[in-house]
């Protein structure tokens, strides 16, 4: 099995966001989309990186973006981008900024709608829009990897394309950014990244670098997301971005029947990151059952006794930060058990984890989060 991975350039620092406009020179990029979304508006973060452009030099907006992005969000970044007569796209935001950014250098320059890609990568070329990624928490990964997921409607769960095509030619990790990021939302996020360095390192294949990268960054959550949520640390919350990259990357090996869950519960709008440590704790112990060796590296990097429960140490994490420990106290509404099961079962990600999953083993893992 041969596995590609697309690296982005990756800068990490206190204030490098300020440095953007002399990175989009170096890329060429004249006329940036500036793809962002409302809180980071009212947290002022939009306001400073505009004022690094300085006087007249400040980028055309689209700043709607969706906690869960749908296709709609990626048409009215669209007609922005052809309207202001942009070449590249800055994204300053989470994974939903970042995810939409992706698919709006897609529809800009190949014509067409975002449900016209959606699950159909094969039609994305090297004419897509190049893009600098902005992460302002430390969780998708998407500022290094070559997926995407978007909702085709605020009610359906989402669809993605991957496509070398769409990684990011730069990643700017600026640690202050996550300054004004709820502590909530810290922890939520912090898991997201957590469940990338996983379900990565527990996918299909063999990637030497990949999983070395993916246990590092297993190492640096357990080591920093106390620090960021609790103390709100500058250094812990750098380390979190450095996790969150070598997530990204662990992405592109893969992911797993954690995320199978994940996705066919994000019909609600609940966070993605609450939902893949759900599923976490739904598929761990299982998974253990035929990957004991890969599970002993990863409570190794967890600092936990092999004799430990992969699944429980995660259900008290989420305990710990006061997120949600089911899917029902995260507000899930089950409205057919076997239905999610079969959902699961047939999700592309079920399909790249080392271990597949069936109908059977989904309704037994997901009776414990339910």
């Amino acid at each position: 099995m041969q596995i590609s991975i697309q690296v982005p350039e990756f800068i990490l620092g206190e204030n490098t966001v300020l440095d953007t406009p002399e990175y989009l020179k170096r890329l060429e990029i004249k006329r940036p989309l500036l793809v962002t979304d409302q809180g980071l508006v009212r947290a002022g973060h939009v306001a400073r990186l505009m004022d690094a452009f300085g006087v007249g030099g400040a980028p055309a907006c689209f700043d709607l973006t969706r906690e869960n992005p749908t296709a709609n969000c990626v048409d009215l970044a669209t007609q922005i981008y052809l309207q202001q007569g942009c070449d590249g796209i800055v994204a300053l935001g989470g994974g939903s900024v970042i995810d939409t950014a992706k698919l709006t250098a897609v529809t800009s320059t190949h014509g067409g709608s975002a449900s016209d890609y959606l699950g159909q990568s094969d039609k994305i070329t090297n004419l897509a829009s190049p893009i600098v990624a902005i992460p302002t928490t430390a969780g998708t990964g998407s500022e290094a990897s070559s997926a995407a997921g978007i909702h085709p409607s605020g009610r359906e769960i989402s669809r993605g394309v991957n496509s070398r095509f769409v990684v990011p030619r730069l990643a700017i990790c600026d640690p202050s950014l996550m300054a004004t990021l709820p502590s909530r939302l810290t922890a939520a996020t912090g898991l997201d990244a957590l469940s990338h360095c996983i379900e990565g390192y527990l996918a299909r294949g063999d990637h030497p670098i990949i999983d070395l990268l993916a246990l590092q960054g297993i190492r640096l959550i357990k080591s920093n997301l106390s620090k960021a949520v609790d103390d709100n640390d500058p250094q812990a919350r750098a380390e979190l971005m450095l996790a969150a990259f070598y997530g990204g990357l662990a992405i592109g090996k893969g992911l797993g029947a954690a995320h199978a869950i994940a996705i066919s519960c994000g019909d609600q709008d609940l966070h993605h990151g609450v939902l893949s440590a759900l599923g976490l704790v739904a598929i761990l112990d299982s998974i253990e059952h035929h990957e004991g060796e890969r599970c002993r590296a990863i409570k190794d990097a967890l600092d936990l006794d092999r004799g430990a429960s992969l699944s429980e140490y995660i259900r008290a994490t989420l305990v710990s930060f006061g997120l949600p420990r089911s899917l029902s106290q995260a507000g899930y509404r089950l409205a057919d058990f076997r239905v999610l099961a079969q959902t699961c079962e047939a999700s592309y990600f079920n399909k790249t984890s080392r271990v597949r999953f069936r109908f059977a083993d989904f309704e037994s893992m997901l009776q414990k989060i339910s």
